[in-house]
């Protein structure tokens, strides 16, 4: 997710897909949601999601966070043990991962939009100091 990861990583045949210039509109859940739905059309063993990390106005991070197909989510038997689940465990389970990974794909993107606003406002800071500066050299 973000120009910046595309830049260092981005290899096509060892991505599903990649989304890029997604701060130009606000984004909402249900994109994420669309996003999650087509990343479980796909088969993986194994899903990494790349994007910015916002840590201030001046940095970011390049952050992954890994997550198992869904079927060896679905089979883990810790899960079971872990939370008390009514109806279909492996049903329950299939809907939570789901929901798991929009949600991991939205709060990755509300991040990367915060990334690239501060980068922005920091290059726009620069840029209004740096054209003030040059003003005042030829006032004199």
């Amino acid at each position: 997710i973000g120009s910046i990861p595309k830049s260092r990583t981005f290899d096509s045949t060892r991505f599903l897909f990649g989304a890029f210039e997604i701060a130009k509109k606000p984004f909402s859940f249900m994109e994420s949601s669309v996003m999650a739905e087509h990343t479980l059309e796909q088969e993986y063993d194994i899903l990494t999601l790349f994007y910015n990390e916002y840590v201030s106005l001046i940095e970011s991070n390049i952050r992954a966070i890994t997550f198992d197909s869904r079927e060896k989510f679905v089979e883990n038997k810790e899960l079971g043990v872990k939370y008390e689940i009514e109806g279909p465990e492996k049903d329950t389970l299939a809907d939570l991962y789901e929901f798991q990974l929009a949600s991991s794909y939205f709060v990755a993107i509300m991040d990367n939009q915060a990334s690239e606003l501060g980068a922005r406002m920091t290059s726009m800071d620069n840029a209004s100091t740096n054209a003030a500066e040059v003003r005042d050299k030829l006032l004199l």
